[in-house]
């Protein structure tokens, strides 16, 4: 034996031994997606995950029913290892991968071979892998470990490994890297899994490869080279090992230009017993059969899906579609169907570039109904991690391969396309000229202002930087884009994007007429982006002060004393008001000019925007509670939609109470419209103000004390409101008991004394 075999041999097992003292016991295998199931046909559903994911089905043939749909899992392509892997780490992981990654699905081949047999098959593999074409070395930049470690925690690796420090049960363990690979060797397998793991279980996050060079180095703080290996002649003993034991059923070697076939024999899977004690189910290892260390769930649902397969299966479309989606993961950032979505740990690690949209843009989008939303090859081009839409997100879409994209897709699509979807109208103008000039102006702040929130063919929003809509023509299907601008909460909930079409009733008159009809035109406009003007509002050059003329302007934004989650409201007359969505409140009103948009549209670093015109004071507004509520009473914000003036009426959720706030202005300042909706009889308080002091001027009217000497007069339809102490100030408040089912209607008229 050479002496550089001696040394290797000792090194392996010194890092095995130490990987035994991590653990007496090993832990069973860690499938992502188990935890996930639940219900009635839980060990079913587990089961037959644990059926892909062990790789169960590589050895045992599945029926044809089965293998058609059976997401298979292929274990890692073994060609190329040479100069990518370490080889004492190759050689301890072949003698006890469960010692060297515990919760690795792999099972142990060798478990029940003596120590020293163990040691031999391990090495003769360990040298006849490394003897194949060796893996060439490609130059990296210099990587950052700090700003690997920032991508690691934000381009989506915790979806399935966990946060580094918090790594879970649940999480994939990530095992020695150090051990294991060069570093370039990683850099290499991080620019393209897929290459070596076809099955996607390890998809291709987009990366440059400075990107690539900077995971690399946090994983490996000091870079290594490696072994050096005999290259002349592999292991014939070796070579043997690897097709007896079969290695081959699930990895793909090439030797001598043909793929290596396991001569490893296994009964059909509708054949096996599921209550037989010996075989893969068992809790001891046994000669020539691979041993898992499974817990005493995953043996019972293995056992129950087995027996499911002699019975014979008869899924729907839509089973098939959740199983794969549950196996390839796509569920721990996308919810579907009421499963799924980023769990409570991982949820501070998706994030938008500036924060600015909050939840609603750093979450991904669901699932459910994306086969209707999506045309098919835009599915697929996003299932395959091109032409990512939202540049607001930190979190990437990774590459899940073309097979996995297309199975995806026409599974999403049988799933959800339905036979009473209305197609769209084409009537009127046959060369959409006219079409195309309604959906312009319907486009621009002259219209309905869509480009307050969304860039538009590369030109960046007024305001929050919400989707390019230039995506809008080639991603999505123009029925699904009609039934969401009619009601974006249904598809959406929580969405702050309103209805310019309640109910499909158009609240701008003209431009096409019917509710239809204008969002036609709007499709019409932004399948012809280029060869059409820009709408209003974004033929502006230097100027971003924002205008309110003719009607209002509703502008999402981030202010000083409103927050992240301000939306300004400009009227034409100059009276303006911003709303705290984060708070459910008022926060602001000033008279004059509105706000300029520089701020939020240039630089999203800059300090908070500011209103540009005078006599700016912080609104007095309180807030709701419900006095006999029986949980969490926090308000929950809902959105806002625009009446035929372009008003906007804010919808927030109070436990089973729904309120309706409107703010217009008037000569003095502004009125307050507010409907309250109950589900039940429930008693309901409202700070109507908080101030320092609040003195009673005429009946149903007070002063409030502020900046600005400002009095609110209520409605006759409002209880008397009462003044109580509050901190150390005075609140006016009002409670009352809310009738069950009827809308309750209260006025509130708040003038100003304006300075000169």
């Amino acid at each position: 034996m050479k002496p550089v075999d001696t040394c290797i041999q000792w090194l392996s097992v010194a890092i095995l031994f130490c990987s035994l003292l991590q653990s007496s016991a090993a832990q069973a295998p860690v499938v992502l997606g188990s935890a996930r199931i639940q219900g009635a046909t839980a060990d079913l559903e587990t089961g037959l995950l644990l059926l892909t994911e062990l790789s169960c089905v590589n050895c045992h043939r599945p029926p044809a029913a089965f293998a058609e749909w059976l997401p298979l899992r292929s274990a890692p392509d073994l060609n190329r290892m040479r100069n990518r892997l370490q080889r004492s780490h190759l050689q301890a992981w072949l003698e006890d991968p469960t010692g060297i990654k515990p919760g690795t699905v792999m099972p142990h081949m060798m478990a029940a071979h003596k120590a020293e047999s163990r040691r031999s098959l391990a090495l003769g593999l360990t040298k006849f892998l490394l003897s194949l074409e060796p893996f060439e070395v490609e130059p990296f930049p210099a990587g950052n470990g700090e700003r690997g470690n920032r991508y690691y925690h934000e381009f989506g690796c915790v979806a399935c490994h966990g946060p580094m420090e918090e790594s879970t049960e649940d999480s994939v363990p990530l095992g020695p890297l150090k051990e294991k690979y060069t570093r370039p060797g990683l850099a290499s397998f991080l620019m393209d899994p897929l290459k070596t793991r076809s099955s996607a279980r390890m998809p291709r996050i987009p990366l440059t490869r400075q990107e690539a060079a900077d995971l690399a180095a946090y994983f490996m703080p000091a870079d290594t080279t490696a072994s050096s290996v005999d290259s002349s002649r592999g292991s014939l003993a070796g070579r043997k090992a690897f097709r007896s034991l079969g290695c081959a059923s699930c990895h793909s070697v090439r030797y001598q230009g043909a793929m290596l076939k396991s001569t490893l024999k296994s009964k059909a899977l509708i054949v096996l017993d599921p209550m037989s004690e010996s075989g893969c189910l068992s809790q001891q290892a046994q000669k020539g059969v691979p041993f898992y260390p499974l817990s005493a769930s995953q043996r019972n649902a293995l056992q129950v899906a087995l027996q499911s397969v002699k019975q014979g299966l008869d899924w729907t479309v839509s089973q098939k579609l959740a199983h794969t989606l549950n196996a390839l993961n796509c569920l721990a950032c996308h919810p579907r169907d009421g499963r799924g979505g980023p769990s409570l740990a991982l949820k501070p690690f998706f994030r938008t570039i500036g924060q600015d949209l909050e939840d609603e843009g750093r979450f991904p989008p669901v699932l459910t109904g994306a086969g209707r939303k999506f045309q098919p090859l835009s599915l697929q081009a996003i299932i395959t991690g091109q032409g990512a839409a939202r540049s607001y997100m930190v979190t990437r879409m990774p590459d899940f391969g073309s097979d996995h994209a297309t199975r995806l897709t026409q599974w999403l699509e049988a799933s959800d396309l339905t036979d009473d979807i209305p197609p769209t109208p084409r009537e009127g103008d046959e060369n959409n000229v006219g079409r195309n000039m309604w959906g312009r102006h319907l486009m621009g702040t002259q219209g309905l202002s869509c480009i307050t929130c969304h860039a538009l063919n590369g030109h960046r929003s007024l305001g929050i930087p919400g989707m390019d809509l230039a995506y809008v023509s080639r991603r999505l299907r123009p029925e699904w884009f009609r039934d969401y601008l009619i009601d974006p909460a249904a598809f959406r909930p929580g969405t702050r994007m309103p209805s310019f079409w309640p109910e499909g009733q158009p609240i701008l008159k003209g431009y096409g007429g019917t509710g239809a009809r204008q969002i036609d035109s709007l499709w019409v406009y932004l399948n012809e982006l280029d060869q059409s003007r820009l709408p209003d509002g974004l033929e502006r050059q230097g100027n971003f002060e924002l205008k309110p003329q003719g009607r209002p302007m509703v502008f999402r934004t981030f202010m000083k004393q409103a927050g992240l989650a301000a939306i300004a409201v400009g009227f034409p007359d100059g009276r303006n008001v911003a709303f705290d969505a984060a708070k459910v409140r008022w926060a602001l009103g000033w008279k004059g000019r509105f706000l300029d948009a520089e701020s939020t549209w240039d630089d999203r670093f800059t300090p908070l925007a500011s209103p540009l015109g005078e006599c700016l004071f912080q609104w007095p507004h309180g807030k709701f509670d419900v006095q006999d509520s029986t949980g969490s009473a926090d308000v929950q914000f809902r959105g806002y939609r625009l009446d035929p003036s372009g008003t906007p009426t804010f919808v927030y959720q109070l436990e089973s109470i729904q309120i309706e706030d409107r703010m217009s202005p008037f000569e003095h300042g502004w009125v307050q419209q507010l409907k309250i909706r109950s589900a039940q009889t429930r008693t309901i308080r409202f700070e109507i103000a908080v101030a320092k002091a609040i003195q009673p001027t005429a009946p149903h009217q007070w002063t409030i004390d502020g900046p600005l000497p400002m009095k609110v007069t209520v409605s006759d339809s409002m209880p008397v409101p009462e003044i109580v102490n509050h901190g150390n100030g005075q609140a006016l408040v009002v409670e009352t008991s809310l009738p069950g089912n009827k809308i309750t209607q209260w006025r509130l008229e708040w003038r100003v004394e304006w300075a000169e």
